[in-house]
């Protein structure tokens, strides 16, 4: 069972999560379709697995992005509180693979599938896209 997010790649540096380990780069999520449909009231850390990174224009370089493929990530979740979309963010190791790739932000989507929350594995099939 997983939770499968799509979304576009965007930057944030002000409202971030807590952990220092979370990077600026985080894919935005609908929380009503996320925390709030599995009732996470509180920032959390995650696992997940890149599934797929796709460039939004035909003009951007998409040769490696096939190595990004089953990368396992670290990942941090911000929930939305009175806004309409979580942040899930990215690791700072993740921030380096994804940076050392020439992914930018609001560039490129990427497919990702969260393994754990927390100590929890995943208990829900779920597809979310952005």
């Amino acid at each position: 069972m997983a939770v499968v997010i799509e979304s576009t790649l965007k930057s944030e540096r002000l409202v971030k999560p807590l952990n220092p380990d979370a990077s600026s780069f985080y894919l935005p999520v609908r929380s009503m379709k996320f925390s709030a449909k599995l009732q996470l009231a509180n920032e959390i850390e995650m696992e997940g697995q890149i599934l797929k990174v796709v460039g939004r224009e035909e003009y951007l370089n998409t040769d490696d992005l096939a190595d990004l493929q089953g990368a396992t990530v670290r990942l941090y979740l911000n929930p939305a509180g009175c806004g309409p979309n979580d942040g899930i963010f990215f690791s700072r190791n993740a921030y380096r693979m994804l940076d050392a790739h020439s992914i930018m932000p609001d560039k490129y989507t990427i497919r990702l599938e969260i393994l754990s929350i927390g100590e929890n594995t995943v208990k829900e099939d779920m597809e979310i896209k952005q």
